[in-house]
């Protein structure tokens, strides 16, 4: 190739690169359309991930929302984990930069002690090679925490963090109006790109309180407009999941708006009765009669024995008390517990088919005992204090955006922790990366209140 006068050598090489993979994407997209859509964004995110840290976890975050929508859900899958890859190996070349460890050693102790257990628990579990699958998937989630401290270092890399995670929130939700529920889904309610509607409540949840609360700190009109429009898909799609953990969820995540929420508490009062409003309309005028049915009759149908999976796995905690049966494997005990518990209204549908718990706190204290259970609720407590520093430091050095950002933080947080006792989220992405992003908000604060003293 000849080389153009006046071209930068490195824009000649990014240049012919491109070139080179136009045509094997092209005989992909023929092929399957939905492999090459996924790759592209896989060099995207790629090239992104290795220019900036940062940049890249922002995108990974929104990449996280559409991992099962119909069609792209198994090239998506490969995405995430290929984007995950990608930020280990980016992270990698901040060799010498501060660490969550260093810099909050209870937190960062407290997400390695829960890994730990969590792999060896393995040792005592029914099933060993479940055990240490699951075991290896929470481990990868708790990898998240150090990932996002690491990358989140400066006040707009915060700010990029809250615009991925609500892009991701509404394009999943819009993905959800114009493509088909899962087969084994409810046809009538909203599912998106994540594939189950109380699933896609729980995210949704944060994404509609940072949206919120990012709206006064927002540094053009357009971005305002955007950010107002997100909350109010996000609001609308809420509705659509028909999702009563996810109206819990809000709530509470109201209730937390109303405490924390700072000088945006009348806002906070005005937004909860607006949307309880549209609310009370779209159940009794536009939702669909099955939607409808749950939310108007809230304890009608028991949640798909939800219950029962309770009563159940309280008594293996009973009966495991310290360290639980191991990880990922209550399914494989429910039975013979369902089986010798005779007042359980459904039990017929736990005899034919295992579930999950359908409660974080009940599945983790089954599985992982007091033990687990204790180091899940320090980390969890541990970040929600660092995030409530982060509000008061900000407040502090006058830095009103973060300080704004960082109470949309804690709600959602609230929020997505109040739908938790609805739906086993302990393996979701999205919770770890907002309990990662709350601890490097506080370091955030710390660098910007010592740069104004300064």
């Amino acid at each position: 190739m000849i080389a153009r006068p006046g071209v930068p050598a490195h824009e000649r090489v990014a240049a012919t690169s491109f070139a080179a993979l136009a045509a094997p994407i092209g005989v992909v997209a023929v092929l399957s359309p939905p492999a090459a859509v996924a790759t592209v964004v896989a060099i995207a995110f790629l090239v992104t991930a290795f220019a900036d840290l940062a940049a890249g976890l922002a995108m990974f975050t929104t990449v996280t929302f559409f991992v099962l929508i119909p069609g792209l859900g198994a090239s998506f899958v490969s995405v995430v984990k290929l984007a995950g890859a990608a930020l280990l190996l980016s992270l990698g070349r901040k060799i010498g930069q501060r660490t969550l460890l260093q810099d909050h050693p209870l937190v960062g102790s407290v997400a390695i002690a829960l890994g730990t257990w969590a792999f060896a628990s393995a040792l005592w579990a029914p099933d060993v090679v479940r055990a240490r699958a699951r075991a290896f998937t929470l481990a990868l989630s708790l990898v998240l925490v150090f990932v996002v401290y690491s990358a989140v270092r400066k006040p707009h890399h915060a700010r990029w963090l809250v615009r991925g995670y609500v892009a991701g929130a509404v394009l999943s939700a819009l993905v959800g109006f114009v493509t088909p529920a899962p087969a084994e889904g409810d046809a009538a309610r909203l599912s998106g790109g994540i594939g189950d509607p109380n699933e896609l409540a729980l995210v949704l949840v944060p994404g509609l309180a940072l949206a919120f609360f990012s709206l006064p700190g927002a540094r053009t009109t357009l971005e305002r407009w955007l950010l107002l429009g997100s909350a109010g898909v996000i609001a609308i799609s809420l509705l659509e999941t028909g999702s009563r953990g996810g109206l819990v969820a809000l709530g509470a995540t109201f209730a937390a708006g109303l405490v924390v929420g700072g000088r945006l508490r009348a806002r906070v009062l005005v937004a909860l009765l607006a949307f309880a409003a549209l609310g009370a309309a779209y159940f009794a005028l536009a939702a669909p009669p099955q939607v409808a049915g749950r939310i108007t009759h809230f304890t009608g149908g028991g949640g798909s024995g939800r219950t029962d999976l309770w009563a159940i796995a309280r008594q293996v905690a009973h009966d495991h008390p310290v360290v639980g049966v191991g990880i990922g494997n209550f399914e494989d005990v429910e039975r013979s517990y369902a089986s010798r518990t005779t007042n359980l209204p459904a039990v017929d549908l736990i005899l034919d088919q295992t579930h999950v718990v359908h409660n974080t706190y009940l599945e983790l204290l089954a599985e992982l005992g007091v033990v687990g259970f204790a180091f899940f609720v320090a980390l969890v407590a541990a970040s929600l204090r660092l995030g409530w520093r982060a509000v008061r430091t900000c407040a502090r050095s006058g830095q009103t955006d973060l300080e704004l950002i960082g109470r949309g933080l804690l709600v959602g947080l609230c929020g997505m922790l109040a739908a938790s006792v609805f739906l086993s989220a302990e393996y979701e992405k999205q919770l770890w990366l907002l309990l990662g992003f709350a601890a490097a908000l506080a370091s955030v604060a710390d660098a910007a209140l010592r740069g104004r003293r300064a």
